[in-house]
């Protein structure tokens, strides 16, 4: 079972096709080395079929991307291919055209511990994050071998994800992907999630001849793109390419550096931009917030190109809600939005409190005291026998009230204990390590305990609104069999 709720407000609606996308078409040539590459990755044939279909002449793309993540990544990639997926979608029926989603793995980047690693929800609900053993030596990723470690490393994501009869469809993906090295792996993992509705994953090195335009715009006119850029948070290096030299990215000194070879050279950040849309008929660039800020700089910069810049699209944003975790927060009193928001802040004082019965028990012992004192000297009125009879009673009243402390006392410390402990259990959940779900934990936890089906439940999701941010509540997970908790705990 999956229900959702939407958590912002909705945008303006959908936007046109882009201006970009029009009179531009992709080669056959290229189009058929894209088709291969899905089908060395082991993509389903509607991915190929997609990549193939780039050379028809009324064709466009919309291109989202993110640098390699291990095992797929964290659920933030997942977000982005959907969110891709669905806005192809969308610009399709509205302009009867095709649009293909294409994902662009950005394999040249160099920031291996940014990419070695991968958060991981045990069977306790506790963080993990694993990586593998590798030195960072400057090298991109697309040279990077995970080596024997990834198997290891599998063993390891199997011994801590829950044993569910899901568990073995959800690790098909990265025991199957090709692992020639980072790029690739990742590669083949969000292809074999997401081929199936049509996703083309690609690499830099695909582009590099039909972009090289913006190589030859800078070895012509050295500085004109970096002083196109507009103002913002991005520092347009100049110049905004490197060198391939080795398996590594080397900054020239100055564009006269710059080999005139496409092969030899890598995009940076600001280039990325422009040589994806010079390359493609790009309808729409899906991006994040982070990215909104830096690739609204490049936008003049598509003029030295006589290119139109695409509309950015905003990604969807998905928060994962299990039962216990919604459960939890209804004992809490805690809105999931809150919780979201401030994190452990939100769950401080939540819950059982100890100090109101302690005080309702202390209220109640004063008060029996103060009734028994009056009936035992009334008691003592009357004579001997029926005082010391009233005193016993006493006693015996005073000693349950003090057992009942007692028991409350233990209670609460289990109570406490428990509350404690579904405290933890939402932060691990919403916010691990204290960072928000999407940016620490992997997929692979939810499709262990939900199925693989979970990927086509989460699109029907983003494809309501692509650009929405979603509560999606899971339920049904699928719970581990007695007697496999038990050979584990053995």
């Amino acid at each position: 079972m999956l229900r959702h709720e939407r958590l912002d407000s909705p945008g303006g609606g959908a936007r046109p096709l882009a201006a970009a996308a029009e009179g531009r078409t992709v080669s056959p040539e290229l189009a058929a080395e894209l088709a291969a590459y899905q089908r060395s990755l082991g993509a389903p044939p509607p991915a190929v079929r997609a990549a193939e279909s780039l050379a028809r002449p009324a064709a466009a793309a919309v291109v989202t991307g993110q640098q390699p993540g291990l095992l797929g990544g964290p659920l933030l990639t997942l977000a982005k291919a959907l969110s891709a997926i669905a806005w192809a979608g969308r610009l399709a029926e509205e302009t009867g055209r095709p649009v293909v989603p294409v994902f662009w793995v950005a394999s040249e980047d160099h920031d291996l511990p940014e990419a070695n690693r991968v958060g991981l929800l045990t069977a306790g609900d506790r963080v993990e994050i694993l990586r593998l053993e590798l030195e960072p030596d400057g090298r991109m990723l697309s040279e990077v071998d995970p080596g024997p470690g990834a198997e290891e490393l599998l063993r390891r994501v199997e011994d801590l994800l829950p044993r569910t009869s899901f568990l073995e469809a959800a690790l098909e993906g990265p025991r199957a992907a090709p692992r020639a090295n980072l790029g690739e792996w990742f590669a083949g993992i969000l292809s074999r999630w997401l081929g199936g509705k049509g996703l083309v994953v690609v690499h830099p090195r695909h582009f590099r001849r039909a972009a090289r335009r913006v190589l030859e715009l800078e070895r012509a006119r050295p500085g004109a793109i970096a002083a196109a850029c507009a103002e913002g948070p991005l520092t347009v290096r100049e110049p905004p390419f490197f060198r391939i030299e080795g398996g590594r990215r080397v900054r020239p000194r100055s564009a006269s550096d710059l080999p005139a070879d496409p092969t030899a050279v890598s995009w940076d950040v600001a280039t990325r931009v422009l040589a994806q849309n010079a390359a493609l008929p790009v309808a729409g660039h899906v991006v994040g917030p982070s990215e909104l800020a830096y690739c609204r700089q490049v936008e003049p910069a598509h003029a030295l190109l006589d290119l139109p810049a695409p509309p950015l699209l905003p990604r969807a944003r998905l928060w994962l809600v299990e039962g216990k975790v919604e459960r939890a927060l209804a004992r809490f009193g805690v809105d999931l939005s809150e919780a979201i928001e401030k994190g452990e802040e939100a769950l401080a004082g939540r819950g059982f409190e100890p100090e109101e019965f302690d005080r309702a028990l202390s209220g109640l012992e004063a008060a029996m005291e103060r009734a028994l004192r009056g009936v035992r000297e009334e008691a003592g009125r009357v004579d001997e026998v029926l005082l010391r009879k009233a005193e016993g009673a006493e006693r015996e009243i005073l000693r349950a009230v003090h057992r009942l402390r007692d028991h409350a006392r233990r209670a609460a410390d289990r109570v406490l204990g428990t509350d404690r402990e579904r405290a933890r259990k939402v932060l691990a959940h919403l916010r691990p390590r204290g960072a928000p779900q999407e940016r620490v934990l992997s997929p692979l936890p939810f499709l262990a305990r939900h199925g693989t089906g979970l990927v086509k439940r989460l699109l029907e999701v983003v494809r309501e609104a692509p650009d929405g941010c979603f509560a999606v509540y899971l339920s049904g997970e699928d719970r581990p069999r007695a007697s496999e908790e038990r050979s584990r705990a053995t």
